[in-house]
């Protein structure tokens, strides 16, 4: 028998993928919880924090999502940049464009939000990886918005996170 002709038992492969999704969402929930109390979110912040995934740091709203039905095991990172400056879509756009150039190998990708029209970073990180860890996804996320704050000097120690739903 080839392998087109074998059955597929198509209920395991289910419940192997539902298992598989709800051990990468509680990975998901210790980490961004012990990344929460890492920064200062404690109580009802952190809490907001699990619920809609968004934090702020260095004045940029991130939303965190746990990882997607095809792909359970990789946490998405959005980083709202903001509206351009001055009010060049054009060159706003062209900039994020050839930004993308530079982010191929570093995992990330830019792009637009049709609402808002505001920049985006968009990126991911393994939940599968032993560095996935609070301590890593700080890091992390430092990385990707220290080259957009406002002082760009600050270090993991000095960033300030916020949450609340900064869009809008």
């Amino acid at each position: 028998m080839n392998m087109i002709e074998e059955e597929v038992d198509w209920d395991a492969l289910a419940s192997n993928l539902e298992d598989s999704i709800l051990a990468a969402n509680e990975r998901y929930e210790q980490v961004v919880r012990e990344f929460c109390l890492l920064v200062g979110i404690t109580g009802g912040n952190a809490d907001a924090v699990l619920d809609t995934g968004v934090v702020a740091l260095n004045n940029i709203a991130v939303t965190m999502t746990p990882g997607t039905l095809s792909d359970p095991w990789t946490m998405q990172m959005i980083l709202d940049l903001g509206p351009p400056e001055g009010g060049d879509l054009q060159a706003y756009y062209k900039s994020l464009l050839t930004m993308n150039k530079v982010m191929v190998g570093a995992g990330g990708l830019f792009a637009v939000d049709d609402d808002s029209g505001h920049g985006l970073l968009i990126a991911h990180m393994s939940m599968k990886d032993e560095r996935f860890n609070a301590p890593e996804l700080a890091d992390y996320l430092a990385q990707l918005t220290s080259y957009y704050a406002e002082n760009q000097s600050k270090t993991l120690s000095q960033a300030q996170f916020e949450t609340g739903a900064i869009f809008g």
